[in-house]
């Protein structure tokens, strides 16, 4: 008989309400503790990286190595270590995307956030899109921005049937490809008539006019920046008549990160 009462099992004490409350109040203070210890970790480590982003970088451009002819490597950075002629660049690190190589010179990228000229890489990422925040850097070789519009006037002429028209667009002068297969996305061109520091180059879709053009387009801006590089950018067809204010924001921050 003892050795029943011994074996039974002893009967579980029963918790108060209030004992229950308490306990479910604790856990629910601890895990909102452990919301805030994580979002305060991520805000104190995202103000650490913005802050670590805008931290100047030193970048050089090479155009020309020394043992290939360059005409104007007197009037650019001679850069011993890496042996060749270029522009020497000091921008925010959050500014930077990359540098491009070809087999002659290289291509320095940047991003920005626009509108405005924020830095382009703290932007968040489902709201950036490289085509559109990229700005291209290329040498100007000849240093007459002049020289390149003429040189890309006379290679689409070739290719593709560019000729200049009676028409204007944006206070610029419209030229259009007369070789087009059936069916083809074309390009028409906008020049300045005069002093032309830029170019605009834009793309139709297949079968339409430029007065058929989508409102939601888009074309790339070329200009010159002081003859001694050229940048590529993209711009809405909705920037467009604002076109010389947009792209004289976008030369000044250029020259802002030029050191030579």
């Amino acid at each position: 008989m003892n050795k029943n009462r011994m074996d039974s099992p002893v009967p579980e004490k029963k918790r108060s309400p209030y004992a229950i409350f308490f306990s479910r109040l604790l856990k629910a203070a601890l895990l909102i503790a452990c919301i805030a210890i994580v979002a305060f970790a991520a805000f104190v480590f995202k103000r650490l990286k913005d802050s670590k982003s805008m931290e100047p970088i030193a970048i050089t451009q090479c155009f020309e190595p020394f043992d290939r002819p360059f005409g104007r490597k007197n009037e650019f950075y001679k850069d011993q270590e890496r042996g060749c002629y270029g522009q020497r660049w000091v921008m925010p690190r959050a500014y930077f995307d990359r540098v491009s190589h070809s087999s002659t010179s290289e291509t320095l990228v940047v991003n920005v956030a626009r509108p405005g000229i924020g830095p382009g890489n703290l932007l968040p990422s489902e709201q950036f899109a490289s085509v559109y925040h990229s700005i291209n850097i290329k040498p100007a070789r000849s240093g007459k921005f002049e020289d390149h519009i003429r040189q890309t006037q006379d290679a689409y002429g070739t290719t593709s049937g560019l000729v200049k028209t009676a028409r204007e667009l944006y206070g610029m002068d419209v030229y259009e490809q007369t070789k087009i297969g059936l069916h083809q996305y074309h390009d028409f061109f906008l020049f300045p008539s005069a002093n032309a520091q830029l170019f605009v180059k834009c793309l139709l879709k297949p079968d339409t006019t430029i007065d058929q053009k989508s409102p939601n387009g888009s074309c790339d801006v070329i200009a010159n920046v002081d003859d001694r590089v050229s940048i590529t950018y993209h711009i809405n067809y909705s920037e467009m008549p604002d076109l010389i204010n947009v792209n004289a924001t976008v030369i000044g921050l250029i020259r802002s990160f030029m050191r030579n």
